[in-house]
């Protein structure tokens, strides 16, 4: 069996509240053995750190969503920085800029991931990064932090500027479900410029679900679909681009 690794999926929302447990274990029957849950604020965090240990197949983040920067407050900083310090918290995110919804005014969004990679720097850890609609910001403020933070670019969209400026820093570039949709052409195009040692794989549950699950929930063991398709796309075979997407997020995590 080929062994994969969800990258960025969200089992606290609460779509999963009546049966979180059948879609972990259907994914880890399917070989999905390593799963990325990402937290959006801490009451997130929180939500996920109630049942994580139950599961040593997954792994979790603590960070605060662009959507939620309205709501940050300095006092959460050392929430934050306390959570981070916990076994299985392995990095900052999901954070970023989101310019397509502007749920949180953009100027406190770059205050509040410049607090974000600040936070990064203060515990050592990678960063995952958000980017809708604002790559041009998200680039800069990247460029910031050049050679002082890791991280990934969550859910890459397929900016040739953004893959570059994210390459030049040593970032690793995710790519979703979004990838086999069928007007996905331009990011096809660039997602095969990205190096195999410099991409990773997810589903970004429950959002995005790949082809042919679109339009319905999107769970991890969807990122079989992603991980082959990709596979395909750089003419890989597909256990060797599953081991490499697992040798890139020990890399990056330090995942086991």
């Amino acid at each position: 069996m080929i062994h994969y690794i969800d990258t960025h999926c969200h089992l606290d929302d609460s779509c999963y509240d009546d049966d979180r447990e059948t879609v972990i274990q259907r994914a880890i029957r399917q070989g999905v053995t390593r799963m990325l849950c990402v937290s959006q604020d801490l009451n997130s965090a929180r939500k996920i750190l109630s049942w994580i240990d139950s599961y040593p197949e997954i792994f979790m983040s603590v960070g605060w969503h662009p959507h939620l920067a309205k709501e940050y407050s300095s006092e959460m900083k050392e929430a934050l920085i306390k959570l981070s310090k916990l076994p299985k918290v392995i990095s900052i995110g999901e954070v970023g800029l989101d310019y397509h919804y502007d749920f949180s005014p953009r100027e406190i969004q770059k205050i509040v991931l410049r607090e974000m990679y600040e936070i990064a720097l203060e515990t050592n850890l990678p960063i995952i990064i958000h980017s809708r609609e604002s790559d041009g910001d998200i680039i800069s403020i990247l460029n910031e932090y050049k050679d002082k933070v890791r991280g990934v670019i969550h859910c890459f969209s397929g900016n040739p500027q953004l893959l570059d400026a994210a390459l030049n820093a040593g970032y690793y570039l995710s790519i979703s479900g979004t990838i086999t949709f069928k007007n996905s052409i331009m990011l096809r195009d660039v997602v095969q410029k990205i190096p195999l040692d410099k991409i990773l794989a997810e589903t970004d549950s429950p959002y995005l679900s790949p082809i042919p699950f679109r339009g319905k929930r999107n769970e991890p063991e969807h990122v079989i679909e992603v991980t082959d398709f990709l596979a395909d796309l750089m003419k890989t075979p597909r256990n060797v681009f599953a081991e490499k997407i697992k040798a890139n997020a020990t890399d990056l995590w330090g995942i086991p």
